[in-house]
């Protein structure tokens, strides 16, 4: 490496002087610089290929799902749509959101293609703002995330506004995207420092009682007969098979109030999904 050489030709340099080796030692440097240049370029070009190909799936998954649903309904293979959602709003004009996505979904609606029509979104301040200009009976679900688990249940402050405009609630990513896991917080999270660390506690906690903080967290999340429903996402089939079986058992409260204590002052601390 650059360092072991830069060690070996500063601990040696007299001996190199003495020896009339600093022509080598130069040669053997910029060797190792290039190496050192050539290996960054090469992972550099597999970190731009690998972002690039992420970016382009993600952009390209929801076109892909339009488009076969709108050429399976044209084709009359498929001729009903029991709910569509507008997702995560904040990341679209919610002007836009408010005057063409949604009344073109109604539309759809008023012709029997759709059912209901929903929108999804991380701030709970976003859908509000768009629910309140538009027509009343237009929005007749939300999804929010985040916001109804051991460390944060911000949605409940919600409960009364949706319920007066007959919105039905749907509860989303009741271990708070990775927080309240045994596996740890993916490096992605975009939750500060400090509520990571308060989670990473309450694991431990759970996990010196013998409890899995996962467990607690789907209990949780499903307990307040308020919300209607709760999603989850997994690619292990066992880990569905888990959570549905924690669900049907008994919630600890005492240790749920206990894991509320750990968190503390970082209950309800959110951060930005964009």
């Amino acid at each position: 490496s650059i360092n072991a050489d830069l060690e070996s030709s500063i601990s040696g340099m007299r001996t190199a002087k003495a020896f009339s080796n600093e022509t080598a030692e130069n040669k053997k440097f910029l060797d190792a610089n290039e190496r050192f240049k050539t290996s960054k370029k090469e992972r550099y070009k597999a970190m731009a290929w690998f972002m690039c190909s992420m970016e382009f799936f993600m952009c390209i998954m929801p076109v892909a799902v339009i488009a076969v649903g709108g050429w399976l309904i044209m084709d009359g293979k498929m001729d009903y749509i029991d709910l569509i959602n507008v997702h995560d709003i904040e990341f679209a004009d919610l002007n836009q959101v408010v005057n063409e996505t949604l009344p073109a979904l109604v539309e759809l609606r008023d012709k029997g293609i759709v059912k209901h029509v929903g929108i999804t979104d991380l701030q709970l301040e976003n859908l509000q703002w768009v629910i309140d200009r538009v027509p009343e009976g237009t929005v007749e679900t939300i999804l929010n995330f985040c916001h109804y688990c051991l460390n944060d249940d911000k949605l409940a402050d919600y409960f009364d506004y949706f319920e007066s405009k007959q919105i039905g609630i749907i509860n989303a990513s009741p271990l708070s995207m990775g927080l309240l896991s045994q596996r740890g917080v993916p490096d992605w999270h975009p939750a500060p420092a400090a509520l990571v660390e308060a989670c990473r506690k309450a694991v431990q906690h759970c996990t010196s009682k013998g409890y899995p903080i996962e467990k607690l967290a789907m209990q949780y999340s499903v307990s307040n007969p308020r919300i209607a429903t709760t999603l989850f996402s997994s690619a292990n089939p066992e880990n569905v098979r888990k959570n549905i079986q924690y669900i049907e058992e008994p919630i600890d409260w005492k240790l749920v109030r206990e894991v509320q204590e750990i968190i503390g002052d970082q209950k309800r601390v959110s951060w930005s999904n964009s």
